[in-house]
């Protein structure tokens, strides 16, 4: 009784857990043990398993199967010799049962340990962060595939996602959302946020489909990675960088980039539709960046989260180019100035060494170009100056600025 008891102040947070480890106890320490007690406790494994850190550790739970059905055919053969032979083996009835007794503290004490300690219920509401199936057999790279097809199937198509978001209609109770194939999630528009969705496809023109980027889709596996091993859910990365960073790592860009998040949903099309919907947000900004028609390219990444089981991350760019290239505006906006120039008769000015202690010997003439950068809705003003040294460009960046364009 004082066993069941501790157990009950101990996991009261993770109800089916305790009820199951109370069931157990009580049966292990009964006088009589017989085999259909054991479906009192049985009848909890199938969700009690998928949330266990057993499943990661298929050895030792082969062994605990093992163990529990050796022992309990010794202690029965035992039991059968004494009831249905008529032998007198009490010694060795007791012997096989204080086997079996060891063998079932052992999986109790195992089940404990690998207890996940994930309660079900958190302030009288279902837990969204409670696993009820296992994530393993997730294939990260096909489901990020997945996801990237199904955006470019709603950008070009918008009216396809229509009837998706009507049946999943039918899957909310309350604000709580119980789709067959996820964890219940809890909303915070509810339905109603479904059916916003919907007029929205019903009003949304047709963009073109996103190019995939390598760069862009290893920019989010670092994001993901991070995320999902820290248990953190924002778009700064454990190290203080940002998406204009993450994506530098392997490839520059130009014009605007846009990081879309989601979490929980381990199917593209359930992912997609939260995009869509983007629960919560007045400014809808993970909407807008799916459907943003500037975007050329994008990229994604899925990976395991230690809070929300599933993270997907999800990267968009206008323009890309490799690492030490200028981008095109530059190159454009150089050319047309040198085609300009190339017709005037300029002598080498020392005179700007004056002004500008960077600019070499034989500098003809200086041009200043603005560029433009948008990240997450946030502008930012690239300032380069130009040297014409005798038919040799050199460009020198001078400095960032930026300002806020959308609140983020």
């Amino acid at each position: 009784m004082l066993l069941i008891v501790l157990i009950g102040i101990f996991y009261y947070k993770d109800i089916i857990f305790c009820c199951f480890l109370q069931t157990y106890v009580f049966i292990a320490y009964q006088k009589v043990c017989t085999s259909q007690y054991f479906m009192w406790y049985l009848c909890f494994l199938p969700i009690i398993i998928p949330q266990s850190k057993l499943m990661k550790k298929p050895i030792q739970a082969v062994l605990l199967i093992i163990a529990w059905v050796a022992t309990q055919a010794i202690y029965l053969s035992s039991a059968f010799k004494l009831e249905h032979q008529g032998q007198n083996d009490y010694v060795e009835i007791w012997l096989t049962e204080l086997l079996f007794f060891a063998a079932n503290i052992w999986i109790i004490f195992s089940f404990m340990k690998n207890n996940t300690n994930t309660p079900m219920f958190l302030k009288g509401k279902i837990n969204p962060n409670n696993n009820l199936s296992s994530s393993p057999e997730i294939d990260y790279q096909q489901l990020a595939l997945d996801i990237f097809n199904e955006q470019n199937r709603v950008r070009t198509k918008p009216e396809s996602y229509i009837e998706k978001l009507e049946r999943a209609t039918k899957f909310f109770k309350d604000k709580i959302f119980r789709h067959p194939a996820e964890l219940p999630i809890e909303t915070y528009e509810g339905v109603q946020g479904f059916y916003d969705a919907i007029e929205f496809l019903k009003k949304q023109k047709p963009v073109e489909a996103l190019q995939y980027s390598e760069q862009l889709s290893q920019a989010c596996k670092d994001h993901a990675k991070d995320l999902g091993s820290k248990g953190l859910s924002s778009h700064e990365g454990s190290d203080g960088n940002g998406l204009s960073e993450r994506i530098e790592k392997y490839i520059e860009w130009d014009g605007a980039v846009a990081e879309n998040l989601d979490f929980c949903y381990k199917f593209a099309e359930n992912i997609v539709m939260n995009l869509i919907i983007d629960d919560g947000s007045k400014e809808k900004h993970q909407r807008n960046n799916l459907f943003n028609p500037q975007f050329v390219y994008g990229g994604v990444a899925c990976d395991s989260h230690k809070t929300f089981k599933i993270c997907t991350v999800c990267n968009y760019a206008k323009g890309l180019h490799a690492i030490g290239e200028e981008p095109p505006d530059v190159i454009n906006s150089v050319q047309d100035y040198i085609q300009k120039t190339m017709g005037k008769n300029n002598q080498p000015k020392n005179a700007f060494q004056i002004d500008d202690p960077d600019a070499p010997d034989n500098t003809q003439s200086v041009k200043i170009v603005k560029l433009k950068k948008i990240i997450q809705g946030e502008e930012r003003n690239i300032t380069r100056k130009i040297y014409l040294l005798d038919m040799i460009i050199k460009l020198n960046t001078l400095h960032f600025g930026f300002h806020l364009l959308l609140p983020h």
